[in-house]
């Protein structure tokens, strides 16, 4: 009844033909623009929500319907272990605030698509005063909500879904025995969502007695894995602005750096703890493997862990470039292989601290995020400060080569051949980093090869 009600109100306010076209205008615009480029889904996702909007079809805005009418999915699909709804609806949130962070804010309209549910909430400039008193617009004047009218309000609770697994951090206390269940559970999920895609690891059970991956596996306490924050990268492209491992460390996320119209998006979308798909992806694979080599994992999210956390003796796996796990920044000291931002380039990079012979002394992508041409990938193993554990981080300049270094560090027998050819030792002790090209296109990698590896000899031990 809700959604009827709804759906009347835009009716209502979108009232005319011109005023249709007026919004399938700003959607062209929206899908055809940077945020939404080499995402197809997305743009698709997008379309189908507005439409089903103005069609006046509530009943189409529900997680099953919109995966067999939009993905093709069987009338019976399990939607608690097919999440691609709830994935490809994250997703789009985010792109949606990219947008009108990057070039949306003279927009007519600002579309959001709220956490929770598939229900549009629109917004219209009032451009128009009544005919007796008409005022010539004000073309300096800045997009504020108070100059909006919404036209779909947000979900009731009952029609909330659960957006994406959540990733709670290790409690303490008397409910640490519900806490730790709540873990299990995501990572069960997680693993659920992508296990039935992961090819099998070639040479993972033949792993040699100092693998890389025997190394963080064969511990008393299990590997702690930690995924990157999808959100911290957003905002900081969305600013313009680079946020520091002591704010993010302090919880300041960067919301306050955002134009006054973003900022309650920016704060929905922090709430609670999420996993980036290429994430669930890798985790899936390093559980895989940690089980194949009689090891443990615990999976845990950037943004829910704080500094002590990491100052114990495990065994840490970090996904991410500093932009999307700031974590990682802890350990840039150790590394030879560096990837920044670099602000003249508009994108992460990697800096070539040794070069070696036949090295640059920087790489830079020619593909951004979902782009086409080549990006850059390491695969660092380094030590945990004052610690005796070992750090292991798969680290790429987009999400895409992140996906490519662990698809190419979970293949045992190519990355222990690897290290083998670049004559690193692989000892419990050693560290190194290994430098990848990867090729992409339209957000897929196509071909990853070995640009170069270092053995950090400086770093052999705590």
């Amino acid at each position: 009844m809700q959604d009827n009600l709804r759906c009347r109100e835009i009716a209502k306010i979108i009232s005319t033909q011109e005023d249709q076209i007026a919004l399938r205008t700003h959607l062209k615009e929206i899908v055809e623009g940077e945020a939404f480029k080499g995402s197809r889904r997305c743009a698709q996702f997008l379309r189908y929500v507005v439409e089903r909007s103005l069609a006046d079809e509530p009943d189409a805005l529900k997680e099953r319907t919109i995966g067999i009418e939009l993905f093709g999915r069987s009338p019976a699909y399990d939607t608690g272990e097919d999440a691609i709804v709830r994935v490809t609806a994250s997703d789009v949130r985010r792109r949606l605030l990219q947008h009108y962070g990057r070039s949306g804010n003279d927009s007519e309209f600002r579309i959001a698509l709220p956490a929770g549910g598939y229900l549009l909430e629109i917004q219209r400039v009032q451009a128009h005063t009544p005919a007796e008193d008409p005022v010539e617009p004000d073309s300096s004047k800045t997009f504020s909500p108070a100059e909006a009218k919404p036209i779909i309000a947000l979900p009731t609770p009952d029609e909330v879904h659960i957006d994406e697994p959540k990733i709670v951090p290790m409690p303490t206390g008397h409910a640490r025995w519900l806490k730790q269940l709540a873990i299990a559970l995501a990572a069960m999920v997680t693993f659920i969502l992508w296990s039935r895609h992961i090819p099998v690891l070639a040479g993972a059970d033949q792993a040699h007695e100092h693998s890389p991956w025997s190394t963080i596996f064969h511990s008393p306490h299990p590997a702690q894995v930690i995924a990157s924050d999808p959100d911290i990268a957003d905002i900081q492209t969305i600013a313009d602005k680079e946020i520091s491992l002591s704010a993010y460390a302090n919880e300041n996320y960067g919301c306050e750096l955002l134009a006054a119209d973003l900022k309650t998006a920016c704060q929905s979308e922090l709430r609670g703890d999420k996993v980036a798909a290429v994430d669930a992806e890798a985790i899936a694979r390093i559980a895989v493997l940690a089980e194949r080599q009689q090891g443990a994992i615990v999976v845990r999210s950037a943004r829910g862990i704080r500094l002590n956390d990491l100052r114990t003796d495990d065994n840490y796996v970090l996904l991410g470039s500093p932009r999307s796990n700031p974590w990682v920044g802890l350990f840039t000291d150790q590394m030879e292989y560096q990837i920044v931002y670099d602000p003249i380039q508009r994108q992460e990079i990697v800096r070539n601290r040794r070069p070696n012979a036949g090295e640059s002394d920087r790489y830079i992508p020619t593909a951004m995020g979902f782009g086409t041409g080549q990006s850059f990938a390491t695969i660092s193993l380094v030590r945990n400060h004052d610690q005796n554990g070992r750090v292991f981080l798969l680290a790429g300049t987009t999400a895409e080569s992140t996906q490519a270094a662990s698809e190419f560090a979970m293949n045992v027998a190519l990355f222990d051949s690897t290290l083998k050819n670049c004559g690193i030792i692989s000892s419990p002790t050693s560290s190194f980093q290994i430098l990848l090209r990867v090729e992409t296109m339209a957000g897929s990698a196509t071909r990853t090869d070995l640009v170069g590896c270092h053995q950090l000899l400086a770093a052999s031990s705590p």
